[in-house]
């Protein structure tokens, strides 16, 4: 996209249009920021109280034809209080500058980034999903971005750190970019024999990738995601993809991330009205985003083993397609009744988990899946739902979640909310409140006691006015939430 470099605050600027930050207390500059020639500074200050700038977090401003030392075009990003900000903010400022190029034709642009190499590289990551665009359908898609290289100016101290940590910052960036991509793809082009294929191509990094089609995945007796997919032409039928990292050595085990890759959601016969059935191309964002985290996690060169398995269907509706009242029996021998052909994604998942379990023994288990609208009433899209039946990894996951801005909050899964079935184990809904938790209680019948997280990210995958609203509001389409969050959880396991 473009190349990321970092410079020392003492050497002068290649750069003549910068980016500084600044506090809504009479316009006080950051103390790198203050680096900047004294008359430019001067100019900048003049110009922002002509404009009435209110430098409150998160507002930005560009200004142009300055003619300082050096210096002729400034984004000025205003921060708030300088001294309650916290590492999502400087995504945020990010994202802020990379929406902004779609409307400078900058080659190149240098920021005056906080004093920590943590900061800088949370400013790199907005500034990815701030500059990212979707537009390959588009008959006159916007001009292409002209710029060419974002260089980081900070302490001498820092820029070392950064030459180390912008190649990995880089790498993940532009794996989160790719499952926006598939987020963003509409179901015609991105089945589940698309995400497999694309899934192949990660063999050049060095990953495992094994694809079980439709015949192996009935020989093996996932009857509960044939039983999703079966509605699907010929074309679109499952795929489980299975994609290994041997990052710690053989010896060493291996944990588990699956994700829910729907790729598109009609409700089968319990089909969903027309509002809500647009948008479902995006039913796949848990399998893209254990996509992105595979690929970014060997790129980064984590030493860790992960398992990344991806659960492909379509829920469709045909002559073929599963109905209500029909029973299954998962891989794992348990018999499902189907109360709703709208609640499959947890079918897909709990095949795809139980043979994952079954066949890796991984250490941990975590799933990923827009699963239910019921956790976007609970959460407002400021969260992800994390249901698990483990304290410890609970914790983690919260952890990283807040570091990162993808955050996640703790609901129950008390027995209570099995939806029970008179003629089989148990039913794939059946329980007219807390939707969420019934969904995750179900996905538990299948883990065993293998420690185990699910992550209901609907509302979180893809960025709208119902959605998002509140974490990443500029953000649009895929958003790749949960790939930030993964990676930092299993490179601070990997550390230990």
């Amino acid at each position: 996209m473009f190349a990321v470099t970092a410079s020392s605050i003492a050497s002068k600027v290649s750069s003549r249009n910068v980016v500084v930050f600044v506090e809504e207390d009479k316009f006080s500059f950051l103390p790198l920021s203050k680096k900047l020639d004294g008359a430019v500074k001067k100019k900048i200050t003049n110009v922002l109280e002509m404009q009435n700038f209110k430098a409150s977090k998160g507002k930005s401003t560009a200004l142009f034809g300055l003619d300082g030392d050096g210096v002729d075009n400034v984004v000025v990003v205003g921060v708030g209080k300088a001294k309650e900000l916290i590492r999502e903010d400087w995504v945020h400022f990010g994202i802020s500058v990379g929406k902004r190029l779609d409307k400078l034709t900058f080659k190149d642009i240098a920021a005056y980034v906080g004093e920590d190499n943590d900061t800088a590289c949370a400013f790199i990551e907005g500034f990815y999903l701030g500059a990212y665009r979707f537009e390959q359908f588009k008959s006159k898609p916007l001009p292409a971005c002209s710029l060419k290289k974002l260089v980081l100016l900070a302490e001498a101290e820092v820029v070392k750190e950064l030459k180390t940590s912008i190649p990995k910052t880089v790498a993940l960036a532009e794996a989160q970019a790719q499952v926006r991509d598939f987020v963003n793809l509409p179901s015609n082009i991105a089945n589940p024999e698309y995400l497999a294929s694309e899934a192949k191509k990660l063999k050049k990094l060095g990953l495992s990738v094994e694809v079980l089609d439709e015949k192996k995945l009935a020989k093996l007796g996932m009857n509960l995601m044939m039983a999703v997919g079966k509605g699907a032409a010929e074309k679109d039928q499952p795929r489980l993809v299975i994609i290994k990292y041997t990052g710690a050595g053989k010896k060493e085990p291996y944990r588990a991330l699956v994700g829910k890759g729907v790729m598109f959601d009609t409700g089968g016969y319990n089909v969903k009205p027309g509002k809500y059935m647009q948008g479902m191309k995006a039913d796949m964002g848990g399998a893209a985003a254990v996509f992105g985290t595979m690929r970014a996690i060997v790129e980064r060169k984590v030493p860790i083993n992960v398992i990344g398995v991806l659960g492909c269907a379509m829920n469709m509706i045909s002559r073929d397609a599963f109905i209500d009242d029909e029973v299954y029996t998962g891989y794992n021998g348990k018999t499902v009744e189907i109360g709703h052909t709208d609640a499959e994604g947890r079918m897909v998942l709990a095949d795809a988990m139980a043979y994952t379990i079954d066949k890796y023994k991984p250490s941990e288990i975590i799933d990923l899946a827009t699963l239910t609208g019921a956790i976007l009433v609970a959460l407002a899209g400021k969260y992800g739902g994390l249901f698990s039946n483990a304290d410890a990894l609970s914790e983690k996951l919260l952890a990283s979640g807040k570091k990162t801005g993808e955050q996640l909050w703790r609901m129950p899964v008390d027995d209570d909310f099995l939806a029970k079935s008179d003629i089989a184990d148990m039913n794939n809904d059946g329980k007219p409140y807390g939707g969420s938790s019934v969904a995750a209680l179900f996905l538990k019948q299948f883990v065993g006691d293998t420690p185990w997280a699910h992550l209901d990210i609907a509302g979180m995958a893809m960025a709208d006015k119902a959605s998002m609203a509140k974490r990443f509001p500029s953000l649009e389409g895929g958003t790749g939430f949960g790939v930030r969050l993964l990676v930092d959880y299993l490179e601070s396991e990997a550390s230990k």
